[in-house]
């Protein structure tokens, strides 16, 4: 991290967030204990203190799927013990399908940042997952809040034609079940 930070300043980037990845499991190490989280964003603080920074958020990472509402609860669990107000902002993947179910404990455990990529573009290319569905798909995340009555205000139609575009850039059909099944809306146009 000190390399990473120090590079950073050099180049004038600005360094506002720490970010820990596999923060929940890693097909190498296996399951990654709260503690080890809560360890490395203590290390991360103290390497920022050292630099004189402030991070604006901390970012846990699903880089590999492993997350699961129970694997959030704890995590973030643990970093509310130790740093009550800390801002924090979730990582997530839907590699096996639990990616949104993932984002609505963190929602209900008060995170209020997300990371989300349109229609479930990304993934990791390293976590030996072939044909793995990549991050979660905004679109699903901002029809989620929407329908649980938290305003993104985020054009959904919008998105989900971003959505469709992208699928027509890559040529193939991207993950989000969203873009295939639409929004209530689209279920109501279809019933009448």
């Amino acid at each position: 991290m000190r390399e990473h930070i120090a590079a950073h300043k050099a180049a004038g980037v600005p360094v506002t967030r720490l970010t820990v990845m596999a923060a929940f499991g890693c097909n190498y190490q296996g399951d990654v204990p709260p503690s080890a989280v809560v360890e490395a964003v203590a290390d991360g603080f103290t390497i920022a203190n050292e630099a004189g920074l402030a991070f604006e958020k901390v970012s846990i990472a699903d880089s590999m799927g492993w997350a699961t509402p129970q694997r959030i609860s704890r995590v973030i669990g643990a970093l509310r013990e130790t740093w009550p107000e800390l801002p924090i902002s979730l990582h997530l993947h839907d590699t096996r399908g639990l990616g949104i179910a993932s984002a609505y404990e963190g929602l209900r455990l008060g995170v209020r940042y997300f990371d989300a990529a349109v229609a479930g573009l990304g993934g990791c290319p390293f976590a030996g997952h072939p044909g793995a569905p990549g991050n979660i798909a905004t679109e699903e995340l901002v029809l989620m809040c929407e329908e649980m009555g938290i305003a993104t205000g985020i054009d959904l139609d919008a998105l989900m034609e971003a959505g469709r575009l992208a699928e027509r850039i890559v040529g193939r059909q991207l993950p989000s079940a969203a873009l295939r099944s639409g929004t209530i809306d689209t279920f109501r146009k279809r019933a009448a």
